[in-house]
This record gives structure tokens, sequence and C-alpha cells, in this order.
């Protein structure tokens, strides 16, 4: 955006990097207006999208989570650890940790149509797009990004991304890591998968970080609320507890609705001990 609005406005950097930061204009807004900047201008979007995408990219730093998911892929034809990966994010991160890993693991990036799978490979969906950081990108790089891709891919039932969540939707139990579920086309995929399912109800699960009470005291205004409350902090502490409680039921409860179980962590660094057990649960 920064870029965009300096080069088409003419405007100074300072003042570019103040409406982005003050403004943060609607992801959708902004992804059509890019579209269209770079279209009119015969750039393109992908090449700037991966030049920012891993400006601030440490690919050597260790993580966890990644570790796990790593342990998981790495015998996909031999073992029932891991079915496929769905990814929705651009980068080749997670490729980039299997390549480093020394070991021969064989899997196979998937972002467009006519990719085939051997049976011994693990497929890697990439299926809003695909922007590996190096090497030239073509045609098969489009990502979903703007208002203008996504009612593409919307509008389309029958593209490849969609027949391949669904299939996997309804015929694997899936792990949603990252995700919150608003997406309204993963939710009508969702739905459709558990539509064909009929009585053979799979579940899958969905990982999601409680709310704090330190949380909600930042987003409430105390000076809106009773006096009585404010007062009494252990009245205040039940009724804090009680919202929190109210909150995770409809978060439970939109989830189940697409035959999703909810599991619920303090933070996000307990995910990786859940996927260990997930792994030594199925070896």
């Amino acid at each position: 955006m920064v870029h965009t609005i300096e080069k088409k406005a003419k405007t100074p950097d300072t003042l570019s990097k103040l409406f982005n930061e003050i403004f943060a204009p609607n992801p959708l807004i902004s992804g059509r207006y890019l579209q269209h900047y770079f279209e009119e201008n015969n750039s393109s979007f992908e090449t700037m999208v991966r030049e920012v995408l891993y400006s601030n990219i440490n690919k050597e730093k260790q993580s966890l989570l990644f570790d796990e998911i790593i342990k998981l892929c790495v015998a996909p034809g031999k073992s029932p650890n891991l079915d496929s990966i769905i990814t929705y994010n651009f980068d080749d991160i997670l490729e980039s940790k299997l390549e480093k890993t020394g070991l021969e693991i064989p899997y196979k990036t998937i972002h467009g149509i006519g990719m085939e799978i051997k049976n011994d490979e693990l497929p890697i969906y990439h299926v809003h797009g695909y922007l590996p950081e190096n090497g030239k990108l073509n045609s098969s790089h489009k990502i979903t990004f703007g208002e203008n891709n996504y009612h593409e891919q919307y509008s389309n039932i029958y593209s490849w991304n969609n027949i391949v969540q669904i299939n996997k939707f309804r015929d694997n139990t899936c792990i949603f890591i990252g995700s919150s579920l608003t997406d309204p086309n993963i939710r009508r995929l969702l739905d459709i998968a558990y539509e064909q399912k009929g009585n053979k109800k799979r579940g899958h699960y969905i990982i999601k970080k409680r709310v704090n009470i330190g949380y909600l005291l930042n987003k409430l205004d105390v000076y809106e609320m009773p006096k009585e409350l404010i007062s009494n902090e252990e009245k205040l502490e039940q009724v804090l507890n009680n919202l929190i409680e109210l909150y995770e039921k409809f978060e439970e409860n939109d989830s189940s609705s697409f035959g999703v179980q909810t599991i619920w962590v303090k933070d996000w660094d307990e995910i990786p001990e859940i996927l260990r057990k997930v792994r030594e649960s199925v070896t």
C-alpha cells in the first residue's frame, strides 16, 4: 500500500505510511485497489507481494510448531499420520523446513491445475496460491487476495482448490490450526462436505485460544460499567468469567454446526504438544 500510494499519488513516504497506519484500509478494499493498480501499470502484483512477504521472514528461526508438523510429514506413504496438508498461506516456509531436515521426505506442492501426485508423495495444497521465495513466477502462481480473485473462486464450485477442500473435509479427519473459520468460502465448503457425509459424520478439530480476563478488561471501558461491579472485584471477575463462558459456547456451537470440535488452549505454545500426542496416538 505504501509503495503504490507513494508512486501513484506522488505522496511522500511518511504520509503514505501514516495513511496506512491510521486508516488501516479493509483487506478486501486494499486487495482490490492493489490489483487494479498493478494491472494499470502492467506490473506483477504477485512479485510485489512476494517481495513484501519475505522481507521480514527468518526461515532459520526455530519453531516447535513446525517441528511437530515436519514429524507428521516424515512418512506420509508408510504410516497413517498424515493424508495431506491444506494451507491458505502463499509462502514456502513449510517446504523449506522439509528440505532442511536432510531426510528424503516425498512431498509435492500443489498450487494449480494438472499437478499430479505420486502414491508415496505428501501433497501440500496451496489453495489460495503459492509464491516461492526463489524462482520465476508465472500464471500458475496467481493468488487469491483481492475481491476479484475471491469472487471467482467462490462462484466456481468446481475449481480444483474447492474440489480438493470438499474431498478432504468429507473423507478425512482434519485439524484446523491458525484458522478462525470465518472465511465464507471455507464455511460453505465445510457445509457441503458435512452434508455429503450423510450418516458417516467423522469429526474435525479446530484449535482456538481462550480469552483471558486481562484481555477483556483491556477491551472493556470500566467507566461505562456499573459502579457496583467496578468496586467489587469478586463480582466483576464472576461477570467476566460468565462472559468468557458465553463466548466459548457461542464459538463451539458455530464450529460444531460444520462437524468441527473445538480444542481450547490458554496459549498457542500448547499446540506442538497437542500435535505430538496426536502423532504418537496413531503410530
